[in-house]
């Protein structure tokens, strides 16, 4: 998981760990480079990982969010207390990072993969606090 602040280092670092790992099990946080026409500019697929998160969150939104208070939460899915497929797991205040399987395996949210929880998982999200007036 690449996650710097140095977009060339997290591609590089991407690359180096693909053959190890494979693409599958190989991520970086979103380049902060915008291309052409206001385009996100992440490069050819086989120069970088498989995009972390969420869809607009690169490394300076993730650090402003803990500078302003955010925090890692963690909700257990039991038979009690499920996943409401009515309801999105992330907000304009939550951010889904990963599930933790009762066996100790991990899910990382990307742009391709958006795992829904079940009980007996883990929900690691960040989450920010609401801005009071």
């Amino acid at each position: 998981m690449a996650l710097t602040s140095d977009d060339t280092l997290n591609s590089l670092a991407a690359i180096r760990f693909m053959d190890i790992f494979g693409k599958k099990d190989v991520y970086q946080i979103r380049t902060e480079i915008t291309g052409f026409r206001g385009q996100e500019a992440t490069g050819p697929a086989h120069m970088h990982g498989r995009l972390l998160f969420s869809p607009h969150l690169t490394f300076s939104h993730l650090d402003e969010r803990f500078k302003s208070g955010a925090f890692l939460v963690i909700n257990e899915y039991t038979e009690n207390f499920r996943y409401d497929p009515t309801k999105p797991l992330g907000n304009a205040n939550t951010i889904p990072l990963m599930l933790i399987g009762n066996n100790g395996s991990v899910q990382i949210f990307t742009d391709d993969n958006f795992p829904i929880p079940s009980a007996g998982q883990k929900l690691v999200s960040l989450h920010q606090p609401k801005k009071s007036t």
